[in-house]
């Protein structure tokens, strides 16, 4: 059964990517263009999703803020999410332990 994963992703170009990639490795994807959109289709497939994918700059509600409201619906509350940024490690790392995840660095 494929992984159905959330991308939330501004960029075209990004969101195509990230979405290729996904979609090579067995997972079924579903887009969103920004937070607001983000969190209509996340709640609309609660339960349902095995990954959350947020770009942390986006326009609307970025994915930080996305990110609080996901965790306050139960069945989402627990989704693994990655987070994804242009930000410099340094300041993604910074940023990571403002609002308390984890960073995992650059691949």
């Amino acid at each position: 059964m494929k992984k159905r994963v959330l991308l939330v992703e501004d960029s075209p170009v990004a969101r195509e990517k990230v979405s290729g990639i996904l979609s090579d490795l067995g997972c079924e994807v579903v887009c969103a263009e920004d937070g607001v959109e983000g969190l209509t289709v996340a709640t609309h497939n609660a339960g349902n999703l095995d990954l959350i994918v947020l770009d942390i700059q986006m326009p609307k509600a970025d994915g930080i803020t996305l990110l609080r409201y996901l965790r306050k619906v139960p069945a989402l509350a627990r989704t693994p999410v990655i987070m994804l940024t242009t930000h410099s490690m340094e300041e993604a790392e910074l940023l990571a332990d403002r609002i308390g995840i984890m960073s995992h660095g650059a691949l």
